[in-house]
């Protein structure tokens, strides 16, 4: 467990200040952080695990050249178009 003093230097390196009952919450709080990352740490990963639905890169299709919408039928909708393509208001300035 995180002692109360551990707290009150990281709450200083952080330039952090809280009342007496934050700092029993965060000791809490950081504790269980701490436990959890150590069970993490302590997990057994060893064994290789099978995952069924995984793609390998030996089963991705051919790409295909395919036949697309007409650009004018793209563009109907469009309130604003310019080159045959979307027109959208400027983001960036040079």
């Amino acid at each position: 467990m995180i002692s109360i003093e551990e707290v009150k230097h990281i709450l200083q390196l952080s330039s952090l200040e809280v009342s007496d009952e934050e700092l029993k919450k965060l000791q809490t709080s950081l504790s269980q952080m701490e436990e959890f990352i150590s069970q993490i740490q302590n997990a057994d990963v060893d064994d290789e695990i099978a995952i069924s639905n995984a793609v390998s890169m030996n089963e991705l299709r051919e790409d295909k050249v395919e036949n697309s919408y007409p650009v004018e039928e793209i563009l109907k909708n469009a309130p604003k178009q310019k080159f045959n393509s979307f027109a959208v208001p400027l983001m960036m300035e040079d």
